[in-house]
């Protein structure tokens, strides 16, 4: 995941990332925030999954998150 948001952000010059995830698969999260996405908040029933609406989480990654993390 983090290899191939690198190159999104620098190989195609995108300039934002960002992912949806239900608020308790902590699987997805984990993988996430391993890659360095940072949370944004909660989007209430945005998007419906087997029929049902449910929540999202939303998590974004931007080319100067990027930079930061190279620092630290």
């Amino acid at each position: 995941m983090r290899l191939l948001s690198l190159w999104a952000l620098a190989g195609l010059g995108l300039q934002r990332l960002q992912l949806t995830i239900r608020p308790g698969n902590v699987s997805s999260i984990r993988v996430a925030e391993k890659a360095g996405y940072r949370l944004e908040g909660t989007l209430r029933s945005v998007k419906v999954i087997r029929g049902k609406r449910v929540d999202g989480s939303l998590y974004s990654l931007l080319p100067e998150d990027v930079a930061a993390g190279a620092s630290r």
